[in-house]
């Protein structure tokens, strides 16, 4: 017990004597050419005690999809018309501008299963052209079978040996290996969709993939995380919605999303800030850049001075390190004295009273009393300054002018 509670008032003493508490900051670019400057080494951000966390890698990340594309079902009733009278060349056109579309990015495959349905019908109508013209089209097969899984052919579209060749490109494809998908718990209810086609939600998802690259979105409560996902099936991704929200794509790196009304980008950033277990978040522009904290109640601007950005007067979220926490040290070093000292006492009246020299035995016992109210006490006080020092106060922003809260 004694040498328990002398070892963590140690530890703590050396806590309180060492340096002050680490801010840890998470730097996002605003902008491309930002993220070109913090890339090359071009800016420097420096700051006694700041720990700079790893920005988010854009591996992997495409920009946001445009719209799913927009089936213009008189064109493509034109084009079966067509088919059917014997023009494949002026059936094959409108058909063909679809594919590329749909091969160049395949994020813009629809969500709605109508438009799903109507599409691969439109495709299979190609593939038939292709097949009339000059043989099978195994690329165009294969894409179906990679791209729209859901889809199956049918006699009732296309004739029975293209039918046969289309079924055995799908079950080529059918060796699905599984990627496993992991959300931040404790976030939004989040679906998942692959090119268009929803997996699933929760945290925790395993869905079997089609052997490509796919590409994932994110709908968090109704809106869509602005960044793609470009994945291979038999592995993990792990997904951290909170933070995505507040990103966007410049070049190849991502950058915090710009918003025109300054509240709005503060509390954006401080989003960042927490999805990414940082105090705050410091935003880069071509000028110097500005840090908002985690509570995003205040933000501050910082001037780019030969290449450098010092963040020494920021000031972290504070621990309650300060003199109460100290005092409770000192008060628990000075009961844990007090506790010893009697303890010693009890030891020394219980010898005088076993080697028959006088009965002091009510001594002792009192001794023992206040030997074990010091040690208590000593626990108890250590205890509290251990708290105070975990334990973060709230933030202010000093009224210095160049700070600017919520509201004003």
């Amino acid at each position: 017990m004694l040498k328990t509670v002398v070892s963590a008032l140690l530890a703590l003493g050396c806590l309180s004597c060492g340096g002050g508490p680490q801010l840890r900051v998470l730097p996002l670019p605003e902008d491309r050419r930002a993220a070109e400057a913090l890339e090359a080494g071009q800016v420097a951000v420096e700051g006694d005690n700041v720990r700079l966390l790893k920005p988010p890698s854009a591996a992997g990340l495409e920009p946001p999809a445009e719209a799913g594309v927009a089936l213009d079902r008189r064109e493509l009733s034109r084009a079966t018309e067509l088919f059917f009278k014997g023009d494949l060349e002026g059936a094959r056109g409108p058909l063909d501008r679809l594919r590329q579309t749909l091969v160049a990015n395949p994020a813009r495959l629809p969500r709605d299963e109508q438009a799903r349905e109507d599409l691969y019908a439109a495709l299979l109508l190609l593939y038939r052209i292709a097949w009339m013209q000059g043989g099978p089209d195994e690329e165009l097969a294969n894409w179906l079978a990679l791209y729209l899984p859901d889809q199956e052919p049918s006699v009732a579209q296309v004739p029975p040996e293209m039918e046969a060749r289309l079924a055995h490109a799908r079950g080529a494809q059918q060796g699905a290996r599984p990627l496993r998908i992991r959300l931040d718990p404790g976030g939004p209810e989040c679906s998942v969709y692959s090119d268009g086609l929803l997996l699933g939600g929760g945290s925790n998802m395993v869905h079997n993939l089609t052997p490509t690259a796919h590409w994932l979105q994110v709908d968090c409560e109704g809106r869509s995380l602005p960044l793609l996902h470009r994945v291979t099936s038999d592995g993990e991704l792990k997904l951290r919605p909170q933070l995505e929200a507040q990103l966007t794509t410049c070049g190849g790196a991502l950058c915090l999303s710009p918003h025109p009304d300054p509240e709005v980008a503060r509390a954006n950033a401080a989003i960042a800030a927490a999805a990414a277990g940082a105090q705050g978040t410091l935003s880069l522009d071509a000028q110097g850049a500005t840090y908002t904290p985690v509570s995003g109640t205040w933000s501050r601007r910082l001037p780019l001075r030969d290449g450098r950005i010092n963040l020494d007067a920021v000031p972290p979220a504070r621990h309650a390190r300060n003199w109460l926490a100290l005092s409770s040290l000192l008060g628990s070093a000075a009961a844990l004295g007090a506790g010893v000292y009697f303890n010693r006492e009890y030891n020394d009246l219980m010898v005088q009273t076993n080697r028959g020299w006088q009965d002091r035995r009510a001594e002792a016992d009192q001794a023992l009393a206040l030997s074990a109210v010091g040690y208590g006490l000593s626990a108890l006080l250590l205890s509290s300054a251990g708290l105070l020092y975990l334990w973060p106060d709230p933030e202010e922003a000093p009224a210095d002018g160049t700070w600017w809260p919520v509201g004003r």
